[in-house]
């Protein structure tokens, strides 16, 4: 009844969060090219009575990336987990047009499973540090251990990338990750500009207008900063 009332003609549009992503595909009308890749819908788009569900998120991690990093060209690719998040990372690899993705997973199962879909490779968890990362230009951490302070990788394991490469963690904090990966001298990006970006790219798809981005980014901000008690 929810997504229906979607079709009403003073609804700009809607966000869905997980686990829903999955669960409405089956209600809308269509979906987009890259929410079917994804295999989820973040945002639902009407579009003269019909429901077009798309997902912003591989937008996000691309273009927070493009943003943080200018002119940055990026290569081989190692992304850490093989839930919901890293389908959208993979996915946004993929249309960026790297050499080389690499995938993996505690349940090495599901890594392969994942790999397999998508064409790329993957490694078992505790190789994956000495195969992968010294080639490696772009980690990617995709697991939810960062929103537990947990590192998703030994330490140490961070001493086999390249001096320039780039390590992010999709959530939007620092990290324990993110600070070992600092410490090393290793550039760095959390998940902060990935949720702004796949926002305004959501907003920009109801509205036809270019989203107020800095306004967006300075209410999440002081969200976290509200939560944080400061």
């Amino acid at each position: 009844a929810r997504v229906m009332s979607l079709r009403e003609p003073e609804v700009l549009g809607a966000n869905v969060t997980g686990p829903h992503k999955q669960a409405v595909m089956p209600l809308v009308d269509d979906v987009s090219e890259t929410a079917r890749l994804i295999g989820a819908v973040n945002t639902i788009v009407p579009s003269n009575g019909r429901l077009i569900g798309d997902n912003t998120d591989a937008y996000g991690f691309r273009r927070s990336i493009e943003l943080a990093f200018p002119g940055l060209a990026l290569e081989r690719a190692v992304v850490l987990g093989a839930g919901g998040a890293s389908r959208a990372v993979i996915v946004a690899l993929r249309q960026m047009g790297l050499a080389s993705v690499v995938l993996a997973n505690r349940t090495p199962e599901r890594a392969e499973s994942l790999a397999d879909e998508f064409g790329i490779e993957s490694k078992h968890w505790d190789r994956v540090a000495e195969d992968a990362f010294p080639m490696a230009d772009l980690l990617v951490n995709a697991t939810s251990l960062g929103w537990h302070d947990e590192m998703p990788i030994a330490e140490k394991a961070l001493d086999a990338l390249a001096g320039d490469a780039v390590v992010m963690d999709l959530t939007y904090r620092e990290t324990p990750l993110l600070r070992a990966a600092s410490a090393r001298g290793l550039r760095t990006l959390d998940g902060l500009g990935m949720l702004v970006r796949q926002g305004a790219r959501s907003f920009e798809l109801w509205t036809g207008r270019e989203a107020p981005v800095e306004v967006m980014q300075a209410a999440v901000v002081a969200e976290q900063a509200r939560r944080a008690g400061l």
